[in-house]
């Protein structure tokens, strides 16, 4: 018995069940830098060449929707991973 909860305390500390972070999740931080750098760039296509990059918008969007439904999810889930 006290080698499954040992394994079980082991298996929390890995997975960061039930600890708060101040980071936000990998995938939270990956869309949204996806995300942003997409935006970025399509605003950019805009202001120098003044045409409306429509495929790189679409992704950006997407990214960021991405990345707010993970936030929102894991924050529901509680887990750190």
């Amino acid at each position: 018995m006290g080698e499954l909860n040992l394994i079980m305390d082991k298996s929390k500390q890995i997975y960061s069940i039930g600890v708060t972070s101040k980071l936000p999740h990998t995938a939270v931080l990956m869309y949204s830098f996806f995300g942003l750098v997409f935006c970025s760039a399509a605003i950019y296509q805009y202001a120098t060449r003044g045409r409306f990059d429509f495929i790189s918008s679409a992704f950006g969007l997407g990214f960021l929707v991405f990345g707010m439904l993970a936030y929102i999810r894991n924050k529901r889930l509680n887990l750190n991973c």
